[in-house]
């Protein structure tokens, strides 16, 4: 019988979502999610969601496809009869919704525990034999989306032992003997087969509501309980760790990525896309092997005291291979003021339009995420004192008091945080004007604009984004864009994330549903869902080998346009005395001179080159055991900081030592000084030939650095004239 509960809306600020508790009464105590619960979970979020209103036979067929690709990822325990029965199963979806009867989620999951256990039996078999050893010619097909399910069983053996002579194989690419490979494949097989056989009934469940969530789009979720107790810790920031998020791919735990300021982004030692296989707590901590481990239990491994060491296995895929990594860190509390803006002063040397050098003063204000403290706001102020628009307004005035060129805001690494605060950071470059317009789901616009008044800076502004730049981080850029206020550089799109998302907290310990209950759209009237913010000049970066943003995701909702409500440009500010719009044949020249510099930058090579390689080996489609051992790095040794009984870095990475960041400050360059103008063409000439305008010269040393000096960073504005740093970059 289908089973009714209430729900209560809580509040959204923006892309960050704040769960509040129950609004009235005492809320039932259930204790853990039923059948019974399901097709209330499931009515709930047709009611709230933006655009999926009615159960249909395609959402069914797409709950039940990710239901399996839940289970069986990998493609290599299932057979395709058994999915073809799971598929067969959405004609009985109407009547399970309706009656509230869903056991056969019980049955089916009954079924993939029968085939773990015989591939288990398989597999054991295999690896124990006495003349198991690496097939060098064997083709093994990686990405799991271009597998197919097993037709027979002889295809089904031939899966399995693909998938055993693989992992065999990248442990002995990465430096581990034969026979500890064997064994350490062994064990996780079997550690996985536990996993699977002690999962809780009520979670079996949650994965099945996940399967439906997701066939929604990518960012409708159910949180259990304790999924809600690590949102909430998130939200807090009270997370005592190393700052990276983790997500588990076909039994890996992978870095997806790194939170500003925090051990693991502020050492240099991490990056996104390096796979952890052991972990290890304290400097003498035996290492523990995670390989397929629940990520909840990889989480707890990782998390810990502050001032305590844990230490990671790590392997990174490069171009010419996995190289395997011994990293120590050090857990801290990930602090504002570690997460905040902050500015460098880079300069840069041009031959001007009248023959004359001239040094460009650039200045970097680099921009992680939307923050704001809730807890320190100002006597009598709405606003908090310490926040994401009141940092980078001071780091603009600082900029105005040293008389800088031009300014670029780096966005690269943000994915988002306060809606407020990003409207407001957009705002500081305009007088007043509309920002982004937010639609709900019955379709009701409300226009969020900047109200202020004031220009903080008024003079050439660049914003520098990635893939990954996201959300809040979309709006800044496409309404800078849209309004002709800045140049936009970097990646060839942002991550096309145009919706909100609202939280459903449950009744008792059922946990809480995450629900897109609106689109957002820049006040032009367009949407960076799912295409993102395309960049006026697009720089190389390694990215763009991978496949970073919701264009990518199979059920992303696709981009829809509302009516523009662009304000004036006497209401902006693009007036005479005010700030020059961008203009298209500005960004041509300046385009060109772009891709001349990059063409030139043996750095920039080296990105493009990589990118190759990755393409390259995602098309090839299969891999041979002989081509992964040949390609294998064992330079194996430990990477660690310097200083292991002091306090951990204090600041993050330089800014000079950004590529894209760099290339907007030759950007910039040419801006102020109008190189590259047809009618200059032989003062161009001249000063192109005269002085060196690439990033890494054919005789520079190879890290692509060439004159480039670390500067600090600033630490306030009153000491702005002999604090903050500059970097001069001889031309």
């Amino acid at each position: 019988m289908k089973q009714d509960f209430r729900l209560h809306s809580v509040i959204v600020c923006g892309m960050l979502v704040v769960v509040v508790p129950w609004l009235m009464g005492a809320a039932p105590s259930y204790e853990r999610i039923e059948e019974s619960h399901l097709s209330s979970l499931a009515s709930a979020c047709l009611q709230w969601h933006v655009s999926k209103r009615a159960l249909t036979p395609e959402l069914a067929a797409a709950t039940l496809s990710n239901f399996v690709d839940i289970l069986d990822y990998g493609r290599v325990v299932l057979r395709q009869e058994d999915v073809d029965g799971i598929h067969a199963l959405r004609a009985t979806f109407p009547q399970a919704y309706a009656n509230g009867d869903w056991h056969f989620i019980t049955n089916v999951y009954a079924m993939f525990l029968e085939r773990i256990d015989e591939q288990l039996d398989y597999a054991r078999g295999y690896l124990t034999n006495a003349g198991f050893t690496l097939d060098m010619g064997r083709e093994i097909v990686v990405d799991a989306k271009k597998r197919r399910f097993a037709n027979s069983g002889e295809e089904w053996r031939r899966g399995i032992e693909d998938a055993l002579q693989y992992q065999v194989a990248y442990l002995v690419a990465i430096g581990e003997p034969l026979s500890n490979a064997v064994d350490k494949v062994l064990k996780r097989r079997e550690r996985q087969a536990r996993r699977f056989h002690e999962m809780k009934h009520e979670q079996r469940l949650g994965l099945f509501v996940n399967a439906w969530c997701m066939a929604l789009d990518p960012h409708t979720a159910y949180l259990s309980y304790d999924d809600v107790e690590d949102f909430n810790i998130n939200m807090n920031l009270s997370l005592e760790g190393i700052g990276a998020m983790l997500q588990e791919e076909d039994g890996v735990t992978v870095i997806k990525g790194l939170t500003p300021g925090g051990p693991a982004e502020r050492s240099g030692l991490v990056k996104p896309g390096d796979k952890i296989f052991a972990v290890a707590q304290g400097d003498e901590g035996e290492y523990v092997d995670i390989y397929d481990m629940d990520l909840r239990e990889v989480v707890k491994l990782i998390r810990g005291k502050k001032g305590t060491v844990v230490r990671l296995k790590i392997v990174r895929t490069g171009p010419q291979g996995p190289t395997r990594l011994d990293v120590r860190l050090v857990r801290e509390r990930v602090k504002l003021e570690d997460q905040a803006a902050r500015m460098e002063i880079v300069s840069t040397v041009r031959t001007n339009l009248a023959g004359e050098v001239q040094v460009v003063r650039v200045g970097v204000i680099d921009l992680p995420s939307f923050y704001a403290d809730q807890n320190e706001r100002g006597l009598l102020r709405r606003k908090s004192t310490r926040s994401a628009v009141a940092d980078v307004r001071r780091w603009l005035q600082a900029c105005v008091t040293a008389g800088v060129d031009g300014v670029v805001l780096d966005l690269q690494r943000n994915g988002g945080g306060l809606l407020e605060e990003a409207v407001d950071v957009a705002g500081l470059f305009l007088r007043r004007g509309n920002i982004v317009l937010a639609a709900d789901r019955r379709g009701v616009v409300n226009v969020l604009a900047d109200t202020d008044g004031s220009i903080y800076y008024e003079g050439p502004l660049i914003v520098t984004v990635s893939r990954v730049t996201a959300s809040g981080a979309e709006i800044v850029a496409g309404a800078l864009q849209d309004y002709q206020r800045a140049l936009i550089v970097g990646g060839d799109h942002t991550f096309g994330k145009g919706t909100i998302q609202q939280v459903l907290p449950l009744p008792g310990k059922l946990g809480a549903l995450k629900i897109t209950v609106g689109e957002y759209f820049i006040a032009s009237g367009r949407s960076p869902q799912h295409a993102g913010i395309r960049s006026d000049i697009v720089v190389p970066s390694e990215l763009s080998a991978y496949e970073i943003g919701e264009q990518y995701q199979a059920s992303a909702l696709p981009a829809r346009t509302v009516p523009s409500q662009l304000s004036g440009r006497t209401r902006t500010g693009a007036v005479p005395g005010g700030w020059d719009p961008v203009s298209s044949e500005e960004i041509a020249r300046l385009a060109l001179r772009s891709r001349e510099r990059v063409e030139a930058s043996s750095a920039f090579q080296r990105v493009c080159e990589s990118v190759k390689k990755i393409l390259a080996d995602r098309e090839k489609g299969a891999v041979s055991i002989a081509s992964l051992l040949a390609a294998a790095n064992t330079n194996i040794g430990p990477v660690e900081l310097d200083r292991a009984e002091e306090e951990p870095m204090e600041t993050r990475q330089a800014l000079t030592n950004d590529l894209v960041v760099m290339e907007a400050v030759e950007i910039m360059g040419d801006w102020v000084t109008g190189a590259g103008l047809v009618p200059e063409i032989k003062v161009i000439a001249h000063g192109v030939l005269g002085t060196t305008n690439t990033l890494c010269t054919d005789g520079a040393e190879g890290d692509g650095q060439e004159g480039l000096s670390t500067g600090r960073w600033a630490r306030g504005c009153s000491e702005v004239t002999n604090e903050v740093s500059e970097t001069v970059r001889a031309k």
